[in-house]
C-alpha cells in the first residue's frame, strides 16, 4: 500500500487475494469508509481432455448438442466452429441462421437437419470467450451423423425459451429473450407485449427473429412477454416469458447522509432512505462503528423503520465523551449490490450577541444640526470556524446601505445614520421607528432589538427602561425628606420652650404662713418684703421690691429686663412679658 495516497496494489495477484475490500481514513476529528469493493480475479478454465460425442439423426429431425459449462468469470460468450479433428487450431466459424441457433448458455440447435450438417465428417467445436482477458477456449466436440428420412414438414415445437420470470436491474443496459422452435420449414418467429406495447424506440429484434432485446430498461418495461412461432404447416403454442424489473439500491434524492453544520444545543438528523427491490436493509456506522439500532447509546434516536438517525442535545466539547464531532455512515443493500454513503457531523459554537445596540433619545434642547451623526453598535461571537454576518433592520425591512446616501456600515459593521443637515421633523420622518440587529453565521441567528426616537425627552442615549426615565421619582423623594427634617427641627425648639410650674401655696406654708386664713382676714394685697431682709435662697423677689438683684445669684429675674407688679393671677400664676436676651440657664422651679 502506498503510504502517500493508501492506494492498495496486489502484484501478482491470486485467488488467496479474492474478497471484499473496504478503505478507512481517520484522524482526530472522526473516521471514514469508503464502499465496499469486492476483488476477483478474471478466470477462464479449460476443457478436460474428451473424446467426441457422435450424434446420428435422420433427415428432418431436430437436433441440440450441449456446449459443457467450463469456469468463467466474468460471463463469456459463445460461437461455434467446425475443424479438420480434434487438434485443428484454425477452425472455421459456423453460420447461424434460422434453422440453426444457439442458446444463452452455448447450447447449439438445429431446427431439422439436412445431409449437409454432416459436413463431411468434420468437427463441431464450442468455444467459450472471456471478453475481459480477451482469450477463447474451446471443446465440446462433436459430429453428426445423417441418415435418410422424411422431408416432410411439420408444425413448429419448442426447443428452447427463456426461463421466467426473467430477472433484469433498473437501467440494465439490455435485456434480451430467446425463444428457439423445431419445424419444417424453419418457422418464423413473432414477438408482442401481453396487455400492451413493446417500448417505442428501445426494443429490437434480433438473431433471425429469435431474439427480442429490450434496452435501458425500466419499471414500465415489467410484464409478460409472448413468443409464437409460424410455418406452412401450422403455428406454435405461444410461449410467455415474464420480465420482473428489480434494482439496486439507490438513495432517494436528498435522503443521503452527507456533511453537516449543527449548532451546539441543536440536533442533528442523518436520513437514509433507497428505493430497492427487493427493499434495501439499512445499517448505520458512526466513525467505522456499527450502531446497534435496539440500544443506539446516549442521546441517539432512529425512527421506527431505521432510516433516520438522529443525535439530540449535540455538544463540541462533551463532559461525558470526547465530542459530537463524528462521521456518520449508511449502508443500503440488498442481494443485487448496495449503496454507501456518509457525512461528517460538525458542531459549531452558537452565535450570540454580545455588545447588543441601545435605544437612543435624541435630546430636546438639542437641534438635529449640532448632532451630525448616530451610530449603533452591535457586536456578535460564533464559532471560530464561521464568519458572523451583521444585518440590519429597520420596521422589519432589511436595511441596504447602498440605497440610501445617508446610511453606512463602519468596518466592524456599525450601522451609521447621518443626520447632518436635517431638522427634527426630517430625522423624525425618516429614520425614527423601530430597528434590529441580527448577528448570523449561517447555522444560528442571534437578535436584539431597540429604538431611535426623536422625543421631547432632554436626555442623552440611553438604555429603554434604564435610570433615566426615574429622575423625577429622586426629586419626589428629596423633598420629602426635606419636609420630615424641617418637622423635626420644630418638635425639638418646641420642646425646650416649655414653662415649669412654681409650688406657690407649699411654699407658703413651709414658711410658717397660711394663705387661706390671709385670704380671708385681709383679702388681695400686693406683697413688699423688707428691705433689710434677704431673699430665702433659691426663691425669686418680689416684682414690686427693691430688693438688689444681683446677676450672679441662682435663680435671678434680672434677665428678664423690667417686670410689672400684678402679673400674678390666683393661683400664683405669672403672667408678665419677658425682655431681654435669654440665658440659657437651668430652669428654676417656677413659671417663666
Amino acid at each position: 500500500m502506498s503510504p502517500e495516497d493508501g492506494t492498495l496494489t496486489f502484484e501478482p495477484i491470486t485467488t488467496l487475494d479474492e474478497g471484499y475490500y473496504q478503505c478507512i481514513a481517520k484522524n482526530q476529528f472522526g473516521k471514514d469508509l469508503s464502499g465496499l469493493t469486492f476483488l476477483k480475479r478474471a478466470v477462464l478454465g479449460r476443457y478436460p481432455p474428451t473424446t467426441e460425442q457422435v450424434y446420428t439423426r435422420k433427415e428432418g429431425d431436430s437436433l441440440k448438442i450441449p456446449c459443457q459449462e467450463i469456469k468463467s468469470f466474468p460471463q463469456p460468450t459463445f460461437g461455434w466452429a467446425l475443424g479438420k479433428d480434434l487438434m485443428d487450431q484454425s477452425p472455421t466459424t459456423l453460420a447461424l441462421n434460422r434453422r440453426i441457433q444457439i442458446d444463452e448458455n452455448g447450447h447449439l440447435y438445429f431446427a431439422y437437419v439436412t445431409k449437409d450438417d454432416h459436413r463431411d465428417g468434420r468437427v463441431y467445436k464450442c468455444n467459450v470467450f472471456n471478453n475481459y482477458m480477451d482469450t477463447t477456449t474451446g471443446g465440446s466436440y462433436s459430429r453428426i451423423n445423417v441418415e435418410s428420412g422424411s422431408l416432410a414438414n411439420r408444425e413448429p415445437t419448442l426447443m428452447y425459451s427463456t426461463p421466467s420470470p426473467r430477472i433484469a436491474l433498473r437501467g440494465q443496459e439490455e435485456v434480451r429473450f430467446k425463444c428457439f422452435f423445431s419445424g419444417k420449414p424453419a418457422p418464423r418467429i413473432s414477438w408482442v407485449r401481453v396487455g400492451g406495447s413493446l417500448p417505442s424506440g428501445r426494443y429490437a429484434i434480433e438473431a433471425e427473429d429469435t431474439e427480442l432485446v429490450i434496452k435501458n430498461i425500466q419499471d414500465s418495461d415489467e410484464g409478460d412477454y409472448q413468443c409464437t412461432a409460424t410455418n406452412s404447416a401450422g403455428t406454435s403454442t405461444p410461449i410467455k416469458v415474464r420480465l420482473d424489473v428489480q434494482s439496486k439500491p439507490l438513495f432517494v434524492p436528498g435522503l443521503k447522509p452527507t456533511n453537516m453544520n449543527a449548532t451546539e444545543g441543536d440536533k442533528a438528523e442523518f436520513n437514509c432512505q433507497a428505493e430497492a427491490e427487493p427493499a434495501a436493509n439499512i445499517d448505520w456506522f458512526v466513525n467505522g462503528e456499527r450502531v446497534n439500532k435496539l440500544d443506539p447509546g446516549h442521546r441517539r434516536v432512529f425512527s421506527e423503520d431505521g432510516t433516520k438517525f438522529t443525535i439530540v442535545n449535540l455538544c463540541k466539547d462533551c463532559p461525558s465523551h470526547k465530542s459530537d464531532l463524528m462521521v456518520v455512515q449508511c449502508n443500503a443493500s440488498n442481494v443485487h449490490g448496495y449503496k454507501f454513503s456518509s457525512g461528517y457531523l460538525n458542531v459549531l459554537l452558537p452565535t450570540i450577541i454580545t455588545i447588543p445596540p441601545k435605544t437612543y433619545k435624541m435630546p430636546k434642547n438639542e437641534k438635529a444640526d449640532d448632532i451630525r451623526t448616530v451610530q449603533f453598535d452591535c457586536v456578535a461571537s460564533s464559532d471560530d470556524s464561521t464568519p458572523v454576518t451583521i444585518i440590519w433592520y429597520k420596521d422589519e425591512a432589511r436595511i441596504y446601505p447602498d440605497l440610501d446616501e445617508r446610511l453606512s456600515l463602519s468596518e466592524k459593521n456599525s450601522l451609521i445614520i447621518n443626520i447632518e443637515g436635517l431638522d427634527r421633523d426630517e430625522v423624525r420622518d425618516k429614520y425614527q421607528g423601530d430597528y434590529e440587529c441580527e448577528a448570523t453565521n449561517g447555522h444560528s441567528v442571534d437578535t436584539s432589538a431597540f429604538e431611535f426616537i426623536v422625543g421631547e425627552v432632554a436626555v442623552g442615549p440611553v438604555t429603554t427602561g434604564g435610570v433615566g426615565d426615574l429622575w423625577w421619582i429622586f426629586i419626589i423623594i428629596a423633598v420629602i425628606l426635606l419636609l420630615l427634617i424641617l418637622l423635626l427641627c420644630c418638635c425639638i425648639c418646641m420642646q425646650r420652650n416649655r414653662g415649669d410650674t412654681y409650688p406657690v401655696d407649699e411654699k407658703e406654708r413651709a414658711n410658717g404662713n397660711d394663705p387661706e386664713k390671709e385670704l380671708a382676714d385681709s383679702g388681695f394685697h400686693d406683697y413688699h418684703r423688707p428691705e433689710d431682709q434677704e431673699p430665702i435662697k433659691g426663691s425669686r423677689a418680689s416684682l414690686t421690691s427693691t430688693i438688689k438683684l444681683d446677676s450672679d445669684d441662682e435663680g435671678s429675674l434680672a434677665e428678664y429686663g423690667d417686670l410689672d407688679a400684678g402679673k400674678f393671677t390666683e393661683d400664683g400664676s405669672f403672667i408678665g412679658q419677658y425682655t431681654g436676651e435669654k440665658k440659657k440657664k437651668k430652669p428654676m422651679n417656677s413659671v417663666i
